[in-house]
């Protein structure tokens, strides 16, 4: 009886949740203060018990601190990126926030070609250099699209916009019937918005400009199957 008390005590570590532990995991290693306080407790007496296991050789240990700091400097991306993103094209670009910098993360002297092996980041290989990297999570987290994501307390929601969007880097290849779908609702909205501007005059309505986006976004909801 008390075995299975134990194993129900601790349910969560099941693999089903491997990545939602995972992703903590990294938030608390970027920033101990990120995670609920009895995560920091448990995250903390992980880290006493793994300090007791059998001793490797110092540029083992070196590697894998270094491997450690690349996942918490991604998911730094991951949590952060949108505040750097480039939403205004009348702007120039922002300089790096300080928090996704290498330098914070402990990784400024990390040579930019040196591979690195991330546990679940969107590239295409197993492994890439730390530039390559950088790269990929600047193009995605930091373009012109900016995804506030990760304070949904979903795990399955999280991960399955963290896949759509690095699979692509926040750039999808729309063909060319797509594109002219998008441009035909946008007409048709136009043309409505203006019809309604035009026929009843000086009325209170709820306009559309500035929001066309949400035309396509719409349009996709209405028509997925």
């Amino acid at each position: 009886m008390g075995s299975q008390l134990d194993r129900r005590k601790f349910s969560f570590a099941s693999g089903g949740n491997a990545v939602f532990v995972e992703t903590l995991y990294q938030d608390y290693k970027a920033d101990p203060e990120s995670v609920d306080a009895s995560w920091r407790t448990f995250f903390e007496g992980y880290e006493f018990a793994a300090s007791q296991g059998a001793a490797t050789s110092s540029s083992q240990e070196s590697s894998d601190s270094t491997e450690a700091k690349v996942e918490a400097f991604i998911n730094a991306y991951r949590r952060l990126g949108h505040l750097n993103a480039h939403l205004n094209p009348l702007n120039e670009k922002a300089e790096l926030l300080a928090d996704i910098s290498p330098e914070h993360h402990g990784l400024g002297d990390v040579d930019a070609a040196r591979k690195f092996h991330p546990s679940n980041l969107g590239l295409k290989a197993e492994s890439a250099t730390f530039g390559e990297i950088q790269e990929f999570l600047l193009k995605t987290y930091c373009g012109s699209i900016g995804a506030d994501y990760r304070e949904i307390n979903n795990i399955e929601i999280v991960t399955w916009f963290q896949e759509q969007m690095e699979s692509c880097q926040n750039n999808p290849d729309f063909n060319q019937d797509e594109k002219l779908r998008v441009l035909d609702k946008l007409i048709e909205a136009e043309g409505l918005e203006k019809f309604l501007q035009d026929r009843f005059l000086g009325q209170k309505r709820f306009s559309i400009e500035g929001l066309e986006s949400l035309i396509p976004l719409l349009d996709t909801l209405a028509n997925r199957t």
